[in-house]
């Protein structure tokens, strides 16, 4: 049986499901960011009563603020709006701004409706101010400056496919890279033992073979046999002699490191063996099979027949069924069977990452502005609104981040192929991962240096386990025996990346929240609680996983594949509410 991968519209279409799901939950559950840009102070001050109109409002906030990306409005006790002018900077410098209003005779109570957003982490809040002039009166009705939740939900899903497609790039550079090490720096894909195997046997024609082509000795540790035949040859470790014994062969040469058999002529030349059947076909890297004459080109021994079975380091067989056990096996005929080759990396999920990448990106890079000033999605193309982008932290990290992509592009693909340099896929994971560290709430507070460096490492282990859980998906639809070398592989990735998850994800945890009242009062608390208790779900379910693949012997795929499956929709929930926590403001 042979792998098959499963095509790419298979998996694209359940992704397009997911992503649906994914937008429709952001869309109920979208909320206007909250983040630490508090109100210190206002001139006039909530609740003053002054004598005469002042001729500006001047707010301070905790923290510094995108001015471009902030909104003020001041309305009258007769419901006119009266702030004139372009918002500009305040006398403490950034952290505050002012706003001159419009001459206005009527005494009453005034309504400062103000919303901000703030410079470190790119997250919006909002809020009100009251003072009157004279005396108090009722309050004008005001509609508040808000948020749009479609286009925060736009901007969240934009987030969603970034870290999907983040995930998919992860998850097949780490398989890439830890295949990689277990091969032989040089790279033509053999493992040692296939590489080194036959090299140690000389085997030296015998000057009476053709006369007798009765039997072949030779001293050694390959035995190379054919039941139709009747043919047998001994190799010992000295390689002295080789005498041939044929039941309907005429002759029998050999004249290398390797024996070869065949039914009426067979002839070795090089360090391979070579196989006879019925037709000469190439199988893999190794082994050619001729029905009158064998020539070789591969690197082991050969077996001809009906039916040939070896269990060698390394061989290759011909006929009706071939079988091979080995560390690489190469199997030409009507059907061939490798049970222990290295199943190969699929690298379209990385390109599909890839795009998926490019993607979210340009979707948050749209949808930043509209959203943090509650613009509705007609803004999304708005010039002016990219320009604030732009110089905002957020969109150097947009811009960063594509630039990362950009360089992936154009050397990707001659990275994957490299016999050396295994770990740049790899680096070039953790370079996209650093665009989302160096922004959101690690950015904030004491010790950023080192959050920014802890969510680094967390959305790069994010992105191997749930990555690799996509490709062993991709796998394990096409079926296949080989598959279990690739899901054993990525079990012992898993398992590191899961730790990491833990360590990182407590850390950060500790720093944010900081007290069991903020865990338990506070919506940023109560979405990391949902987390964690989805994590421990799919931990367990992974654990199930593992315990298949440790026992492994091959068959069973339906059932690792509904693990993996389910693994995978965990995952997707619980990228789901790292894009919402994004969005809310830390309890600390």
């Amino acid at each position: 049986m042979s792998l098959r991968l499963a095509p790419a519209s298979w998996m694209g279409r359940r992704f397009l499901t997911v992503c649906a799901a994914v937008f429709a939950a952001v869309v109920v559950l979208a909320g206007p960011a909250s983040a630490h840009a508090e109100l210190v102070s206002a001139t006039p001050s909530q609740g003053a009563v002054v004598r005469g109109e002042p001729t500006q409002v001047t707010l301070r906030f905790s923290e510094e603020i995108v001015l471009r990306l902030s909104a003020v409005k001041v309305i009258g006790p007769d419901g006119r709006r009266l702030d004139a002018g372009a918002l500009r900077p305040g006398t403490s410098g950034a952290d505050s701004m002012a706003v001159n209003l419009a001459p206005d005779a009527r005494h009453g109570t005034f309504v400062v409706v103000w919303q901000v957003t703030a410079a470190d982490d790119g997250h919006a809040s909002s809020g009100t101010v009251m003072f009157a002039v004279g005396a108090a009166s009722t309050p004008a009705s005001v509609a508040g400056l808000g948020h749009n939740r479609l286009t925060s939900a736009v901007y969240d899903a934009g987030q969603w496919i970034g870290f999907a497609g983040l995930a998919m790039v992860g998850g097949v550079a780490a398989l890439h890279t830890y295949r990689r090490r277990e091969q032989v720096p040089g790279g033509d894909g053999s493992s040692s033992s296939s590489m080194l195997m036959g090299a140690a046997v000389s085997m030296d024609a015998d000057a009476g073979a053709g006369a007798r082509s009765e039997h072949a000795e030779a001293a050694g540790g390959l035995v190379v046999g054919d039941s139709n035949a009747g043919l047998r040859t001994e190799a010992g470790s000295s390689g002295a002699e080789i005498r041939a014994e044929a039941g309907g062969g005429d002759q029998a040469e050999a004249a290398s490191a390797t024996g070869v058999l065949a039914s009426d002529r067979t002839e070795a030349a090089g360090t391979t063996g070579v196989l006879a059947s019925n037709r000469t076909e190439p199988a893999g890297t190794t082994g050619v099979l001729a029905s009158d004459r064998t020539e070789p080109a591969g690197a082991t021994g050969v077996l001809a027949g009906d039916q040939a079975e070896a269990a060698g380091t390394t061989g290759v067989l011909a006929g009706d069924q071939a079988e091979a056990a080995g560390t690489t096996a190469v199997l030409a005929s009507d059907r061939a069977e490798a049970s222990a080759a290295p199943a190969s990396v699929p690298t379209w999920p990385a390109a599909l990452g890839w795009s998926l990448l490019v993607v979210g990106t340009l979707i948050q890079v749209a949808a930043y502005a509209p959203a943090a000033r509650g613009l509705s999605v007609g803004h999304l193309l708005d010039r002016s609104l990219l320009s604030v982008t732009v110089g905002t932290r957020e969109g150097h990290a947009f811009m960063a981040r594509l630039l990362v992509l950009a360089v992936g592009a154009v050397v990707g693909d001659a990275v994957l192929r490299r016999a050396r340099g295994a770990w740049l896929p790899l680096a070039f994971t953790v370079a996209v991962a650093a665009t989302w560290g160096a922004t959101g709430h690690a950015a904030t507070g004491g010790g950023a240096g080192v959050a920014m460096v802890a969510v680094t490492v967390h959305v790069t282990a994010m992105a191997v386990w749930v990555g690799g859980l996509f490709v062993v998906a991709v796998l394990l639809a096409g079926g296949g025996q080989v598959v279990g070398a690739a899901v054993g592989r990525f079990s012992r990735l898993a398992l590191g990346a899961v730790a990491m998850l833990v360590v990182t994800g407590v850390y950060q945890g500790w720093r944010e929240v900081g007290s069991v009242s903020g865990l338990l009062d506070t919506t940023y608390g109560r979405l990391l609680l949902a987390k964690v208790a989805i994590l421990l779900c799919v931990i367990g379910v992974a654990r199930r996983s593992r315990g298949m693949v440790a026992t492994w012997r091959g068959g069973g795929e339906g059932a690792l594949r509904r693990n993996v499956m389910v693994e995978l929709a965990g995952a997707s929930v619980l990228l789901l509410l790292a894009v919402l926590l994004a969005g809310n403001a830390p309890a600390r």
